[in-house]
């Protein structure tokens, strides 16, 4: 347990030093600071703990139980400061959902042929449906998704391994 700020270094550079030396060590942050930015330093330098020094005994006590078991812990005040920073990562990252989303074999199948460039009748003749199938085909696949265009699920789908583009 240390605290972010300590005397010489600071208790973000022991973390890096103490995780450096033995990796498979636990570091907790006791600290007065309740900033995002410390936090997400703390999390980024490998703490597995960031309680504030308000935190009573018994929740401390309970908290560096967890840790050693392999949790994590954070003060009640700094939890939804971090789902708040990692809302925005997510957010400013472009990650809509975490979840793949599920694509049924001939949705799979038709993404194939329109990466091969193919338009919905030539799909339709290809596969013995109608135009209008595989446009409710690709409509859903695009909801699926949640994107706008042919183009994007082709180039998401090919990224997720599902199709080869020759």
């Amino acid at each position: 347990m240390l605290d972010l700020l300590m005397p010489g270094m600071s208790g973000l550079e022991v973390v890096a030093t103490i995780l450096k030396t033995s990796p498979r060590s636990r570091v907790v942050l006791l600290t007065a600071s309740e900033s995002s930015e410390d936090l997400l330093v703390a999390v980024k330098a490998g703490a597995s703990g960031y309680l504030t020094k308000d935190t009573p005994l018994p929740r401390l006590a309970s908290d560096m139980r967890d840790v050693l078991r392999g949790g994590a812990a954070v003060s009640p005040a700094m939890g939804g400061k971090l789902f708040s920073a990692l809302r925005d990562l997510l957010k400013h990252n472009g990650a809509t959902s975490l979840r793949r989303p599920e694509l049924t074999g001939r949705e799979i199948e038709i993404l194939g042929l329109v990466g091969e460039g193919k338009t919905s009748r030539e799909i339709a003749n290809e596969l013995f449906i109608s135009e209008n199938t595989v446009r409710n085909h690709v409509r859903n696949i695009l909801d699926k998704l949640g994107m706008k265009s042919r183009f994007e699920a082709v180039n998401w789908a090919h990224r997720e391994g599902l199709i080869e583009i020759r």
